[in-house]
C-alpha cells in the first residue's frame, strides 16, 4: 500500500512538472515493488514504465530506453506479446526513438503496436485509433504529409464514433490534423480543425 502511494505521489509531482520529485517517489516505489512483489511482476514493470516516461521527459534518453526494454522484456515474459501492456510500452519505446531522430526503429515499434492493438480490440477501439495516431504523428515529423493525414483522419473517425466529440482524445485528433493542415499550406481546413 506504501508502494502505491509513492507511484501515485511520484505521478502527482509528474504531472505538476516537479520532474526532480517525481523522480524521488517513482524510485521509491520501485524499491518496494522489487522487495515485495519481485522484479517479474506486473506491477513492477508498471512503475518502471512510469520511471521510463519521467526519464524521455527530462531528456535522460539513455536511461529511458533501458527501462523500456527492461519493461517490455518482463511484460513479455509474464503476458506474452498480445497484450495491451506490452503493446503501450513499445509505443512508448518508439515516441523514445523518435524524439531521438530513430525513426527507422520508431516506425518499426510504432507498427507492431498498432497490430498487437487491432488482434486486441478491433479496428473501431479508441486503443487502436490512438495507435493510429501515434504512427502518424511520426510520418507527420518525416513529412510523409499523405501517410499521415489517412491515420490522422481514421484515429479522428474512431475517437469521433467511440468516445464522442467531447472527449480530450478527440478534440487531439483534431489539433493533430489542424497542425498537419497547415503545414501542408490548407490554411481554410486547418482553422476548422483548429
Amino acid at each position: 500500500a506504501y508502494g502505491n502511494g509513492c507511484m501515485s505521489r511520484g505521478s502527482l509531482f509528474y504531472f505538476m512538472g516537479d520532474f526532480a520529485s517525481s523522480e524521488i517517489w517513482y524510485l521509491k516505489a520501485k524499491t518496494i515493488r522489487e522487495a515485495t512483489v519481485g522484479k517479474e511482476h506486473t506491477d513492477y514493470a508498471k512503475i518502471l514504465n512510469n520511471l521510463a516516461v519521467l526519464y524521455k521527459n527530462m531528456g535522460r534518453f539513455e536511461q529511458a530506453e533501458l527501462i523500456y526494454l527492461e519493461t517490455n522484456a518482463i511484460n513479455e515474459k509474464i503476458t506474452g506479446k498480445e497484450n495491451n501492456d506490452y503493446g503501450w510500452v513499445l509505443s512508448n519505446l518508439a515516441n523514445l526513438y523518435q524524439k531521438m531522430g530513430r525513426f527507422d526503429q520508431a516506425e518499426q515499434l510504432f507498427l507492431e503496436s498498432l497490430n498487437i492493438m487491432e488482434r486486441i480490440w478491433g479496428r473501431r477501439h479508441h486503443e487502436y485509433a490512438a495507435s493510429l495516431s501515434n504512427l502518424s504523428l511520426l510520418y507527420h515529423d518525416q513529412w510523409q504529409l499523405a501517410k499521415a493525414e489517412l491515420l490522422a483522419l481514421e484515429a479522428k473517425s474512431i475517437r469521433e464514433q467511440t468516445l464522442g466529440k467531447e472527449d480530450p482524445d478527440y478534440a487531439e485528433s483534431l489539433n493533430n490534423l489542424a497542425n498537419l493542415y497547415a503545414d501542408l499550406g490548407q490554411y481554410d481546413k486547418a482553422e476548422l480543425y483548429y
